[in-house]
């Protein structure tokens, strides 16, 4: 864990982010005030570790190394299998949409959006949040593809032994039919 801590590369105000959220989560009381601080930061450190450019030098990104770290199994110390890291990288996607979903556009002025906010919505949204952005995001959405396209072709997965029949009314489950 050390040596991912040093390697670890900040970039732009990401550290002075994670030191302003580290000093609210220290700091004592469970006050509304100090609950709506640790909610700003978080997003605050988020979109500074998400909307990062990386173009062809991925591990530049913070974010990347969380991924390459995530993708160790702790028990092993060994390379997760495909199906285990593709969920585990299905989940942190989609929640990182919702993340930026906040941050580009916070729920409290959701009700005043406009065609403007809409649009600055979509352009950061396809900057960041897409594959060939040249994000972490398009990263994580480049291995998620990459671990599902395994593991749907792994004999001993599940995910590779489920399938439709040609006039989609049965569907198989390792060769046993499961009509609808």
């Amino acid at each position: 864990m050390r040596g991912i801590a040093r390697l670890f590369p900040w970039h732009g105000r990401q550290k002075q982010a994670a030191k302003r959220l580290w000093r609210i989560v220290l700091s004592t009381g469970d006050s509304a005030e100090r609950a709506g601080d640790r909610r700003k930061y978080v997003l605050r450190l988020s979109q500074e570790l998400i909307c990062q450019d990386v173009y062809h030098q991925p591990f530049e990104s913070g974010l990347v190394h969380f991924l390459a770290a995530l993708g160790i199994n702790p028990d092993t110390l060994r390379l997760r299998t495909a199906p285990q890291y593709s969920s585990q990288l299905g989940s942190l996607v989609y929640c990182i949409r919702v993340l930026m979903a906040e941050a580009f556009l916070p729920y409290k002025r959701r009700g005043e959006q406009g065609a403007a906010e809409t649009l600055v919505l979509l352009q950061k949204r396809s900057r960041y949040l897409v594959d060939g952005s040249h994000s972490s995001m398009s990263v994580m959405l480049s291995l998620l593809s990459y671990a599902k396209f395994i593991s749907l072709r792994t004999p001993s997965s599940i995910a590779g032994s489920m399938w439709w029949s040609l006039d989609w009314q049965t569907f198989f489950i390792k060769g046993r039919l499961v009509e609808l």
